[in-house]
């Protein structure tokens, strides 16, 4: 598992025999050096990529620390993860004239993910956190059998964790199988 943002945690929600390789951004002095890591982390097989901060379209944080271009680098192609961004338009598939970073990852052959939760709009990172908690105790606390049955239960909470969540239930869609089982460790 692999997260990006600092001091933020799902570690929690995870059980045990999943192993979180962190990767922050402040750590590094030159952005390159997150990007190098993070494509590391893809490759030696993480189970779930997780993201969380600002995106566009393309390209994760400001100062690119993965993009569309870094797929080419990736060399994982029997260890596809799940990959789950709560960001702002990486999952924007309704681009006329450019694909999305959640197209990219699930179609480039041979290398990316297995299946994407992304955002294809903007949403508030105060919602985001709400996501990705329902979203993980889904996965796990809850035992989901497949990907599309946590996506269905996590937004199924979302309306009694208080006002103004339905955004995230629009916005935030599943790129891939529904029916794809996590692996397990």
């Amino acid at each position: 598992m692999l997260l990006a943002r600092p001091r933020y945690t799902l570690r929690r929600y995870v059980p045990p025999g999943y192993e979180a390789a962190k990767v922050y951004l402040s750590d590094f002095a030159d952005p390159a050096e997150s990007t190098a890591r993070i494509i590391t982390e893809f490759n030696q097989g993480a189970v779930i990529v997780s993201y969380v901060g600002h995106a566009a379209l393309n390209v994760w944080a400001k100062e690119g620390v993965f993009s569309s271009s870094d797929i080419a680098a990736l060399r994982n192609e029997s260890k596809l993860p799940f990959v789950v961004t709560m960001t702002c338009l990486d999952g924007y598939f309704h681009h006329p004239q450019a694909d999305c970073l959640a197209e990219r990852l699930l179609l480039t052959e041979g290398k990316g993910a297995v299946a994407v939760f992304a955002p294809t709009s903007e949403s508030l990172p105060s919602h985001q956190d709400v996501m990705i908690k329902a979203l993980f105790r889904a996965l796990f606390a809850n035992g989901a059998p497949t990907l599309g049955e946590a996506v269905m239960r996590a937004k199924r909470t979302l309306p009694n964790s208080g006002r103004g969540y339905e955004d995230l239930i629009e916005t935030y869609i599943l790129f891939g199988d529904p029916a794809l089982c996590l692996v397990q460790p």
